[in-house]
């Protein structure tokens, strides 16, 4: 069913249980209220989806034959509303890489999207009853946190920083307010909320402040540092502020860049990558890796 706001339209999914993904005729509608908040939790179409003409939604699954293609978070522009659940919504396919849309082109291609199942989701109730929401394949565009936005910039930015170490807005590190700065390209784009004073005295205790590596940092470069002259040893590591000896290296398959360093000779180092750090490491050892 849909409900009208001056302006806007909402279109209201429905969530879906079953004990298998594979039977389509498995699937039946729940009204239970912890299985739908379950859902909610993992699935990034809303319940009640409001649009209105030229929002920017973001797809949420890949359309990756025939035309026009999309990927999932790809962001689109709407161009018509649905009148009913059953009714196409068309989004203008916004270029990939994208982030800030200044006017709709008129070549960009436009997609006409109907309502559909999301990816099931573990529902966590039995060992095996999954759930999946029906609804337009889209999600909002709006304001995003810092770390979701690394590597790219805002075209603006607000944020509340504080020295309070009982405040949830506290920061203890040099590099995290360096960090919120560098996301805008111009200073008159941020803007602090809050208590102005509290949020300058912040920023002047964090710019005091060391980063934890950065004695560490300096240490490796004056050691290595073959312009200086020849590499001295050895390198010491009570400026290391994990201590590395002590730490596990991770088995994870996600991919490393390593560098590896002799203490005994700190001028001869390798730098290397791998899929697998525990396994490459343990080749090493046993000199079966690279040399």
């Amino acid at each position: 069913y849909q409900r009208r706001v001056p302006g806007t339209v909402v279109i209201s999914g429905h969530d879906e249980v079953s004990a298998t993904a594979s039977n389509t005729s498995s699937w039946k509608t729940t009204n239970t209220p912890s299985i739908i908040s379950s859902i909610t939790r993992s699935c990034r179409e809303p319940m009640d989806l409001v649009l209105f003409l030229n929002q920017i939604l973001r797809f949420t699954y890949n359309q990756l034959s025939g035309q026009p293609q999309f990927s999932n978070g790809q962001l689109s522009v709407v161009k018509s509303v649905p009148a009913d659940c059953d009714d196409f919504l068309e989004l203008a396919v916004v270029p990939k890489g994208c982030r800030r849309i200044e006017e709709v082109e008129d070549t960009w291609p436009v997609a006409k999207v109907k309502q559909r199942p999301s990816a099931p989701t573990s529902t966590g109730f039995g060992s095996s009853l999954l759930g999946r929401r029906i609804q337009f394949p889209v999600r909002y565009f709006g304001a995003g946190t810092v770390h979701a936005i690394q590597g790219q910039d805002a075209p603006s930015l607000a944020t509340q920083i504080s020295s309070d170490a009982k405040s949830k807005y506290k920061l203890w590190l040099k590099t995290q307010i360096t960090t919120l700065i560098s996301r805008v390209r111009y200073l008159c784009t941020f803007t602090f909320v809050g208590n102005m004073d509290e949020a300058f005295n912040c920023i002047r205790i964090l710019l005091r402040k060391k980063s934890p590596n950065q004695d560490y940092i300096d240490h490796l470069l004056r050691r290595l540092n073959i312009l200086l002259g020849a590499p001295q040893a050895p390198i010491m590591f009570h400026y290391h502020p994990f201590r590395p000896f002590f730490r596990e290296i991770p088995g994870a398959q996600i991919g490393f860049v390593y560098m590896l360093i002799s203490i005994r000779l700190p001028n001869v180092n390798y730098t290397g990558e791998t899929q697998n750090l525990k396994v490459r490491l343990q080749s090493h050892q046993n000199k079966t890796g690279s040399e």
